[in-house]
């Protein structure tokens, strides 16, 4: 094998082995919150999150997951999903 087919074997063992080092095997809990009078999605996700959650992330992904497009049209009575990683 030449310089460039070896260095292209090492890039791409070393990057396989970052994946697979990164990649966690945090379990997620599931929460389900009926919204109240007032408040917001940042609100309802910071009181269920846990100390391994990104709370800017953690909204992000209860968005997408409840098919929310406008966070702050949420509306009393509407129960969202929220999945937080499990404490150990």
């Amino acid at each position: 094998m030449n310089k460039v087919q070896v260095t292209a074997v090492a890039v791409l063992i070393t990057l396989s082995i970052g994946v697979v080092a990164s990649s966690t095997d945090d379990k997620l809990v599931e929460y389900r919150k009926e919204i109240a009078a007032g408040d917001t999605l940042w609100d309802v996700c910071a009181k269920v999150a846990s100390d391994k959650d990104n709370l800017q992330e953690l909204v992000y992904s209860t968005m997408k997951e409840n098919n929310i497009s406008d966070p702050g049209s949420l509306q009393p009575g509407k129960e969202i999903i929220i999945h937080v990683k499990e404490l150990k």
